[in-house]
């Protein structure tokens, strides 16, 4: 299981894009949950504390219902039908436009946010890469934070370009895992 997360961890270096342009690398903290989640402590509209799960297969951010009820900051102006929530089930979304989002040192205006009936377990919502693109995304697990920067880190001596499968908005690779002698093809 150790060699899956470490491949894990050096498959899921993304190239991706945002607003500001620090060389070195934005240091975001993060906590893994007991059901390996990726929570990252937020501040939205500059009032309310929310814990987003890291989701990379996500393309924008999400509150769940639940949530939206504790949360002063939040309204919602728009709605839609026929959104598929997380779990496969179609539902109403609704919409809340032109929010701030902090995470870490990260500000982001503009954000808009969905509500949405699932997350992570011990989740508000999500979140997911676009708000980092055309940057680079190191997930280091051991030290639990994600480090956002414009270039590959300096430790990288030796990584392989993995072609980027976009399936019903969700974004995958195909990588090869070797547990003790078999090796198993999956889409990750």
């Amino acid at each position: 299981m150790k060699n899956l997360k470490n491949y894990t961890s050096a498959a899921l270096i993304f190239l991706c894009k945002i607003a500001f342009t620090q060389s070195q690398g934005m240091v975001i903290p993060f906590q893994l949950t007991e059901y390996n989640n990726i929570s990252v402590t937020a501040t939205l509209n500059e009032i309310d504390t929310i814990h987003l799960m890291f989701h990379t297969a996500a393309s924008s951010v999400t509150i769940t219902e639940e949530a939206a009820k504790k949360i002063k900051s939040l309204t919602f102006n728009k709605t839609t039908d026929g959104i598929k929530s997380w779990g496969g089930e179609e539902n109403s979304a609704r919409l809340s436009e032109n929010n701030s989002l902090q995470i870490g040192e990260i500000k982001i205006k503009g954000v808009s946010i969905w509500e949405n009936k699932y997350s992570g377990q011990k989740t508000d919502g999500k979140f997911g890469i676009d708000l980092f693109n055309d940057k680079v995304i190191n997930i280091d697990f051991e030290k639990k934070v994600l480090i956002i920067s414009t270039s590959l880190p300096n430790n990288i001596r030796k990584y392989e370009k993995l072609r980027l499968i976009v399936e019903n908005e969700m974004m995958f690779i195909e990588a090869r895992c070797k547990i003790d002698k078999s090796f198993f093809e999956n889409k990750f």
